[in-house]
Order: C-alpha cells, then sequence, then structure tokens
C-alpha cells in the first residue's frame, strides 16, 4: 500500500509540474502591464477594446489580429484578463463577461502546442469599465434587465484543454477511485 501511495504521489506531482511552468511563462514576460509594446515590437494587435477606452457594461469584447503570418496554420492565442485563469483559442475574437467597475489588464499572446508563449507576439491593452445605467421600462420606475452577448457554443469536436484543473481533479479523483477499490479488495480477502 506504501509502494501504490508513493505511486500516486509521484503521477499527480508529474501532472502538476507542466501547469506550474505554464504559470511561470507569464511571470518571465514583461514585469508591467502597458510596458512591452514600447520596449519590443510585436506581431500580434489587439483591435478592440482600444487603450484607455470607457465601457459602460459588464462584459467585453476581444478582438485580435496577427499582423504577420503564422508558422502553424491556425495559431493557439492565450488571453487573460486580470488575474482570472487564461483562456485559449483558435479564434480572433472572445467576450468575457462579468466586469466590474474599474480598471482592466488584458493580455494576449500567441501559445506553442505546448502552451509555451511565443516570443514577439505579446500585447496588452488597459481599459476601463464603469457601471452601467440600467434602462428604465415604461417610466414606472421598473427597470429592464440588460442584454449580455450569448457565450460562443463549441464546435461538437472541442474538448476541454489539458492546461485547467479539470485533467489534476481527474487524476486526483481515478487514484482514490483505485486506491478505494485496492483497500476494498484486501479487506474482504482478509476476513474470509
Amino acid at each position: 500500500m506504501k509502494k501504490f501511495r508513493i505511486l500516486v504521489l509521484i503521477s499527480l506531482l508529474t501532472a502538476a509540474v507542466p501547469l506550474v511552468l505554464r504559470y511561470q511563462a507569464w511571470a518571465r514576460q514583461s514585469p508591467q502591464v502597458g510596458t512591452t509594446q514600447n520596449a519590443q515590437p510585436t506581431t500580434l494587435r489587439i483591435v478592440s477594446p482600444t487603450s484607455g477606452e470607457k465601457l459602460a457594461q459588464t462584459f467585453v469584447a476581444v478582438q485580435y489580429q496577427l499582423m504577420s503570418p503564422a508558422a502553424t496554420s491556425t495559431p493557439t492565442y492565450e488571453l487573460r484578463l486580470d488575474n482570472r485563469d487564461p483562456v485559449q483559442t483558435t479564434d480572433t475574437t472572445y467576450t468575457f463577461n462579468g466586469l466590474v467597475a474599474g480598471s482592466h489588464d488584458l493580455v494576449i499572446q500567441v501559445v506553442d502546442a505546448n502552451g509555451t508563449p511565443v516570443v514577439g507576439t505579446r500585447t496588452e491593452v488597459k481599459f476601463t469599465s464603469v457601471n452601467p445605467t440600467a434602462p428604465s421600462a415604461g417610466g414606472a420606475g421598473s427597470s429592464a434587465m440588460m442584454s449580455i452577448p450569448a457565450l460562443p457554443l463549441p464546435a461538437g469536436n472541442d474538448l476541454p484543454d489539458g492546461n485547467g484543473s479539470l485533467p489534476l481533479l481527474s487524476v486526483i479523483g481515478f487514484g482514490i477511485l483505485v486506491g478505494g477499490v485496492i483497500s476494498a479488495l484486501r479487506t474482504r480477502t482478509a476476513h474470509k
């Protein structure tokens, strides 16, 4: 049983190392938001939102484009809004919901198949979200709900990427299941 526990621990550590390295890659980039565009030219441009733009809504529709042809036919973009978990997509548009009032930092970069950032593709923009006023419906003091754009639906062949927390939780759950089965089998044979 002790060898099995060690094996499960090693498996979990093996699964966690790529996740830690990926998040460290973000830290190795430019130290301050907004300074990388002045420090080095980038091949990625954020079309919307613009720098300093003020949005009176609780969502932001992000649009970006790759200025030079990519080495691969469909590059993978990694988007990070403030301190949220990064989102990886091959589309050139993405909508973030749930914005709170205040200043927001948006970072976009191209990543390779291993999730490692491609040098020279990081771009950043700062924008502000202000509290939207709820429009009144009919003047009787009732307020109408603000419409929020629908999230894009995944294609039929889309699966969760291997960089999220779901694979790690799956490994942990599988380890608990296997450990429980082994424990039950050992206990069962001891009482016969």
